[in-house]
């Protein structure tokens, strides 16, 4: 099997984890896995095998569209050279990427399935006024990329669409695409190794991270892009006020912790998230820097730590209290399984995709409109105050992780399905 991805290792987020688990899971079952993407970090060597499947990276790389639009055409390029080295291409966005692989298996006979990322890509690529400007080579690109029609009947040619949530099956269907084509195999995660953490273990987290031991943590952890919401997280946690929010106990100091990377980004906020933080404060910039908020969190100046990328956030989750998802949308969120996996309290924005890893009602998680500050402010407040809420919410969503949301599970469904577009044959869940 071929993976075709437009980010992997080392530039990390929650698809990438995701991709990964899943190649390593089907690699230990017997497929012979091979991921191709794009060179984007420098120093990443071109071949390279990890967990029992291989990595492949193409030039040209780099973050910006020409690297992108490049990148696209020499990967179209090798896999109709080397078609007889894969019997199935697994394609994990829905971009140019999408396209060219789609046009690649369309010449050589090869079946490839489609995965988009979230929520509205599928939409955003197929709108003409989703078209890039503002740049030179966004500007030459609206005039010379083919149209949305002919985008999507290069993609409907797709033999399968894996739709992680209901909220994309419908998108996919609205697009036109065959409903008998869309499988929906919600993302996985390994309950077996993210665990909720006891008190021994936590403590040896939070000081092998140099968290204070004290303190209430309250983690983000997701790309620095701002349909994440993690400038309206940085906004919201410096109206906090234990005397107006009835937030954490005065007694009891609170970290704010801001785990991700928007390498790899054209929609970055890493800059101005780091610029957020340094003018509250009044300190250093950069990631990993522990600055205080200056502006008022439960104890009128909280700190918040930006610790970058991070390519197992195990230890993250183990030393933490709270996890906050504030994005205005998502596919079904890597990142939030785990936490619930982790049996986290959980601060979420009321969407589709969180409510669909969540439930329906209250009792997993404290709920937010997505970019209401301070409704999202009030409900890390209830969090924060309420020990005996964040034990009952946090075990009921580690129980609907356990059983809807297995690692096993969903790769289990992925081999089944690469199965029989190779043999050309029904998929049977």
């Amino acid at each position: 099997m071929r993976v075709v991805i437009r980010r992997f290792h080392p530039v990390v987020g929650g698809m990438e984890r995701q991709c990964a688990a899943l190649c390593a899971r089907l690699a230990a079952g017997g497929m012979d896995v091979e991921v191709w993407t794009r060179r984007i970090a420098p120093g990443a060597p071109p071949v390279e095998r990890v967990d029992g499947y291989t990595v492949r990276r193409q030039r040209p790389g780099g973050v910006g569209r020409w690297g992108e639009y490049g990148g696209v055409g020499a990967l179209a390029v090798r896999l109709v050279a080397d078609r007889r080295r894969h019997d199935v291409v697994a394609v994990f966005g829905s971009g140019w990427l999408a396209v060219a692989a789609g046009l690649a298996c369309r010449l050589t006979g090869r079946p490839w399935l489609l995965r988009p990322a979230t929520a509205g890509d599928l939409t955003r690529f197929l709108d003409p006024s989703a078209a890039p400007t503002g740049t030179a080579a966004g500007r030459i690109a609206r005039r010379v990329a083919p149209g949305p029609d002919w985008r999507r009947g290069v993609l409907r040619g797709a033999d399968a669409v894996v739709a992680v949530s209901d909220e994309i099956a419908a998108e996919a269907r609205g697009q036109g695409f065959d409903p008998g084509r869309v499988v929906a195999i919600a993302n996985g995660v390994d309950t077996a190794r993210i665990r909720p953490a006891g008190d021994a273990a936590r403590q040896t987290a939070r000081d092998a991270l140099g968290l204070p031991g004290d303190a209430l943590v309250v983690l983000f952890l997701g790309r620095l892009v701002a349909r994440k919401g993690v400038l309206e997280l940085v906004a919201a946690w410096r109206t906090l006020a234990t005397a107006s929010a009835g937030g954490a106990p005065a007694h009891r100091p609170a970290v704010l912790v801001i785990a991700g990377t928007g390498a790899g980004q054209r929609d970055s906020v890493a800059e101005a998230l780091a610029a957020a933080v340094s003018d509250g404060a009044g300190g250093p910039r950069g990631p990993k820097a522990a600055v205080g908020d200056g502006a008022g969190g439960p104890r009128g100046g909280h700190p918040i730590r930006l610790v970058g990328a991070v390519d197992d956030p195990a230890a993250w989750l183990a030393a933490s209290d709270v996890f906050v998802l504030p994005s205005h949308a998502e596919g079904l969120s890597n990142a939030l399984l785990e936490a619930m996996a982790a049996g986290l309290a959980i601060v979420a924005s009321d969407i589709p995709a969180n409510r669909a890893a969540l439930g329906s009602g209250d009792d997993t998680a404290w709920w937010h409109p997505p970019g209401d500050l301070d409704a999202l402010a009030d409900a890390i407040a209830a969090a924060s105050g309420d020990a005996t809420g964040r034990d009952r919410r946090g075990a009921a969503a580690r129980a609907r992780a356990v059983a809807r949301f297995g690692l096993d599970g969903a790769a289990h469904r992925y081999a089944a399905l690469l199965g029989a577009l190779v043999e050309r044959r029904p998929y049977v869940e």
